[in-house]
């Protein structure tokens, strides 16, 4: 990162300063110079992992795993209406959904169906709830998580019309190892 290295140029000033003026001698300024890249590189290294966090697509998805958690959202089986979806227990409480949780699609045993507009919808609620946002627009942030390979694009686009419980349906495929990524269990949450 270019910042590291102007925080060292900007040190190593500082103690060719302190060594001409006889504050410290070389040997010292040589070791608080190697102790200063130790700390700027392990800020780098914490900078790093925040930025990182803040990646909408791990904001989404974690922000989505959550809800799910929490039972604040659901989604059914997705080949008979109404049926619990007990394969990874998503929103269920026995055999009803968790009470006032969001439907917000389907699923089968790997693949979440999920309605695009809806999700999208909850995770900006949750996290307008907790003062924050995602940066990213609709179609940006479905083409940001094909990108990223949270969500399966479709032939046109990163939506796919998929047969559901007897009808057509307009859903993003998430498949469930992207919600349990370890990559989104470190970011934002």
């Amino acid at each position: 990162m270019v910042w590291i290295a102007w925080l060292a140029v900007g040190f190593e000033m500082f103690l060719r300063f302190q060594t001409r003026v006889g504050a410290v001698n070389q040997d010292q300024a040589y070791e608080m110079l190697k102790e200063a890249w130790q700390v700027f590189e392990s800020l780098g290294e914490k900078h790093s992992r925040i930025i990182e966090g803040e990646r909408p697509t791990l904001k989404f998805i974690s922000v989505l795993r959550e809800l799910f958690r929490q039972g604040r959202i659901y989604v059914e089986g997705a080949n008979t209406p109404g049926a619990p979806y007990h394969g990874k227990d998503l929103g269920w409480d026995g055999i009803e959904p968790t009470r006032n949780a969001e439907f917000v699609g389907w699923a089968n045993e790997d693949t979440l169906f999920l309605m695009p507009e809806t999700a999208l919808r909850v995770v900006h609620e949750a996290l307008r709830r907790q003062g924050d946002f995602l940066a990213l627009g609709r179609n940006d942030m479905f083409a940001a998580l094909a990108r990223d390979g949270f969500i399966i694009p479709g032939k046109d686009g990163n939506t796919h019309v998929k047969k559901i419980q007897g009808s057509s349906k307009r859903v993003i495929f998430l498949p469930f190892k992207k919600l349990t990524h370890d990559e989104v269990e470190d970011a934002y949450l």
